[in-house]
């Protein structure tokens, strides 16, 4: 299947306001399926609105390195799995 990706570099962090929780440190209190628009207009995390970041969509049989400390959001467009390797 096909899956939409997108990318934030560590350095980043700060825009995406990560959870306080340490076990929740890498994820972000943002919803990135949001219409950017209706963010802007809440006035909520005004700093995400212009980070940038990377996106790509990965077809049937595509691999994609996400290196550690990187946030990312996957979202499938076609039926789809996923299989992931977490080296340390």
């Amino acid at each position: 299947g096909r899956k939409y990706v997108r990318l934030y570099a560590p350095s980043l962090a700060p825009s995406l306001y990560p959870h306080e929780d340490p076990k929740m440190s890498n994820s972000s209190r943002v919803d990135v399926r949001r219409d950017l628009t209706e963010l802007a207009a809440e006035g909520q995390f005004p700093a995400f609105l212009t980070a940038p970041y990377e996106d790509c969509v990965l077809g049937a049989g595509d691999m994609l390195y996400i290196p550690p400390g990187w946030f990312h959001y996957v979202q499938s467009l076609t039926s789809s799995f996923s299989v992931s390797f977490w080296w340390q």
